[in-house]
C-alpha cells in the first residue's frame, strides 16, 4: 500500500536532511514574537534596487553553433547539486538555497532565502543566427536531494533558482522567500534585437533524466536572448507522533 501524499513529502524531506547531514538553526516562537512587535520605520522605504543587473550591453553574434550539454551525470546522487552551464555571452545565473532543521522538541524551523533575478534593459543584440541547444541526457536517474540546473546558449538571459526548505520538530516550521527583492527587478524594457535573415534551430532538450529520483529538481533551459526565467520552490514539514 502506497502512503499518503503528505507522508510521502515528509519522508522524502527527512530523507534528504539526513542525506544532506547539515545542522539547522533552531529559532524559538518566542524570539519570532519579539520580532514580530518590532514597530515600523516611521517613513516608508523604497523598494530596494536589483542585486543583479544585465545593462547597456552591445553583443554581436556570430554565426555557427553553441551548445551546453550534460550527459551521464549525476546518476545514484545524494545531496545539494548546483549546476551553471551556459555557451553564450554575457549570461546572469544562480542558485539559491535556505535549509533550517529543528532538532529540539517544541521548537520551530525558520528558512528565509533573499535572491532576484537580474534587471535587462538598455541592450543591443545583433543574433547572427547561430544554432544553440540545450541539452541533459542520463542524469540524475536514482538520485535523492536538491538539484537545481540552469543551461543556456543565448546571449543576456537570466535565470534563477531559489529554494526554501525547513523541517520542525513539534514547534512547525516556516519557510519566506524575499518577495519585495523579486518584484524590485522590473521586466525587460528598452532592449534591441536584429536577427539574422536565416535562423538555425533551436532547442532544449531534456531527456532520459529524474527517473526514480526523489526530492527537489529545478530545471532552466534557455536559447535565444534576453529571456528571464526563475524557478522559486518553498517546502514546509513537521514531525509527526
Amino acid at each position: 500500500m502506497r502512503p499518503a501524499l503528505r507522508d510521502t513529502r515528509v519522508l522524502t524531506l527527512a530523507a534528504l536532511l539526513a542525506a544532506l547531514a547539515v545542522p539547522g538553526a533552531v529559532v524559538t516562537p518566542a524570539a519570532l514574537a519579539q520580532v514580530a512587535e518590532t514597530p515600523p520605520a516611521a517613513e516608508p522605504q523604497a523598494p530596494p534596487r536589483p542585486r543583479s543587473a544585465i545593462v547597456g550591453n552591445v553583443v554581436i553574434g556570430a554565426d555557427g553553433s553553441r551548445a551546453a550539454s550534460i550527459f551521464d551525470a549525476g546518476n545514484d546522487f545524494a545531496g545539494i547539486a548546483g549546476i551553471n552551464q551556459e555557451a553564450g555571452s554575457l549570461n546572469s545565473q544562480a542558485n539559491a538555497v535556505a535549509l533550517a532543521v529543528a532538532t529540539q522538541d517544541g521548537s520551530l524551523a525558520f528558512a528565509m532565502v533573499g535572491a532576484q533575478p537580474a534587471a535587462i534593459s538598455g541592450n543591443r543584440v545583433t543574433d547572427g543566427g547561430a544554432a544553440q541547444s540545450n541539452s541533459m541526457t542520463n542524469a540524475f536517474n536514482g538520485s535523492s536531494g536538491l538539484v537545481q540546473v540552469n543551461q543556456t546558449s543565448g546571449m543576456l538571459n537570466a535565470q534563477t533558482n531559489i529554494a526554501a526548505i525547513a523541517f520542525g520538530g513539534s514547534g512547525g516550521a516556516i519557510t519566506l522567500t524575499d518577495e519585495a527583492l523579486m518584484l524590485a527587478a522590473p521586466p525587460p524594457t528598452d532592449n534591441e534585437v536584429s536577427m539574422a535573415e536565416a535562423t538555425r534551430p533551436r532547442t532544449n532538450v531534456l531527456e532520459n533524466s529524474f527517473s526514480d529520483f526523489s526530492g527537489v529538481a529545478q530545471v532552466n533551459q534557455t536559447t535565444g536572448n534576453l529571456n528571464r526565467v526563475t524557478n522559486v520552490v518553498t517546502f514546509t514539514g513537521a514531525s509527526f507522533r
